[in-house]
């Protein structure tokens, strides 16, 4: 095998072994992004952070009424997103 073969074959192996690695990290800057709170409050003496999600259908001019939807602490955001729809 020729020096220029085997390196081009050594260059693939490493990015075929670096594509896990590099989904990882577009996975978890997904998931940090969808999870991501915007608000915070204080509750029972604790700052606690929330997640304000306005629908795009939301008209100001008609009433509209609000729903809180509370995860156990096992879940996260979008996931009781998800769940509750």
């Amino acid at each position: 095998m020729s020096g220029t073969s085997r390196s081009g074959v050594l260059r693939t192996v490493l990015v075929i072994l670096s594509l896990p690695l590099v989904l990882a990290l577009v996975e978890a800057e997904s998931f940090r992004a969808l999870n991501r709170n915007n608000g915070t409050m204080v509750s029972s003496g604790e700052q606690r952070e929330y997640l304000l999600y306005v629908p795009t259908s939301y008209d100001r001019s008609k009433p509209t009424a609000l729903v809180i939807s509370m995860h156990g602490a096992g879940l996260w955001p979008a996931a009781q997103m998800a769940i509750s729809q």
